[in-house]
């Protein structure tokens, strides 16, 4: 989930050519001025883009955590459903959106190579993802604490 959030920060600043924005401007640009979410969703999307740190909270300034040059959003971007309903961040999902976005190839086919690459190194999963991205020259360090939290936090796997 949280490229996703990062998707929408970046769709928030660079639909208005900024590069920091208020609280109460951003859930009203998502809500009132873009009409994607009701005002109660726009700020729980907010309090998900502070806890998850993908804006650093300063006062009442929302400054990106990450390159906003770096996430792509689509021309007709909407938010996407899971974002209202999901608290729970799948790091696998995150990076194969990342380098979906980034490389143009369908989900589908990078998952089979990345599952072909974890049999074939015999690594888990979320690791192969790393490793396809680096092979295929995506920068995915922004995924690397979480990777590591996740194998750190599930060692059985």
């Amino acid at each position: 989930m949280t490229y996703d959030l990062q998707k929408i920060v970046t769709f928030v600043l660079k639909s208005q050519g900024l590069k920091e924005i208020t609280e109460s401007d951003f859930v009203n640009y998502l809500s009132v001025k873009k009409r994607l979410v009701t005002p109660a969703e726009a700020k729980k999307i907010l309090e998900k883009c502070i806890a998850g740190s993908v804006v650093l909270k300063d006062g009442e300034v929302l400054k990106p955590r990450f390159d906003l040059e770096d996430t792509v959003v689509e021309p007709d971007f909407k938010i996407a459903p899971e974002v209202m309903t999901s608290d729970k961040v799948d790091t696998f999902i995150e990076i194969v959106k990342y380098l979906a976005d980034k490389s143009g190839k369908d989900r589908k086919e990078i998952v089979a190579e990345i599952n072909t690459l974890a049999e074939d190194t015999c690594t888990l999963p979320v690791v192969a993802a790393l490793i396809y991205a680096k092979m295929n020259g995506i920068d995915a360090r922004r995924f690397y604490e979480a990777v590591e939290r996740e194998i750190l936090e599930n060692p059985e796997k």
